[in-house]
């Protein structure tokens, strides 16, 4: 295991348990809505966790920066946006159904957009190393329609 590996582990490892002791040692109200809320920032963070380790440990289909970029950006937005979507829980204390909705909209949206990144990243690869190949083999030394 790298460090890189090792350093994000440990960074996430320790904002995990922040996180909860943050939740049970500030006195917050334990109702359905804080708990919903604490469950959602967790699985944020842990899919962040995830998909940070799945960066630096370079796996097979994450090798091109198209991946590294769109992912990651994809993935801290989506922290973002968890952690806005939290700040506001006061506004569903009579509608925990809705606030409920709101946050399984969010994660869902989350891991489709990363399905289709991770998609898009792979075709942008293979092509890239298609384009590769076809340059290693004389196929573009030719000269061109309109050329010498």
């Amino acid at each position: 295991m790298s460090r890189n590996v090792m350093t994000a582990a440990a960074v996430f490892g320790i904002g995990v348990i922040v996180v909860i002791a943050g939740f049970f040692l500030l006195g917050f109200k334990h109702d359905t809505l804080n708990y919903w809320a604490l469950g959602s920032l967790l699985f944020a963070l842990i899919a962040a966790a995830l998909v940070t380790l799945a960066l630096t440990g370079r796996p097979r289909y994450t090798d091109g920066v198209f991946a590294g970029a769109v992912l990651g950006s994809i993935t801290w937005i989506y922290v973002i946006i968890v952690v806005v979507s939290i700040c506001f829980t006061w506004l569903f204390t009579n509608h925990v159904g809705v606030f409920i909705l709101i946050e399984i909209v969010i994660h869902a949206a989350f891991l489709v957009l990363v399905i289709i990144a991770a998609n898009a990243s792979a075709h942008a690869d293979e092509s890239d190393a298609r384009t590769y190949q076809a340059q290693q083999s004389g196929q573009f030394d030719g000269p061109v329609r309109g050329g010498y």
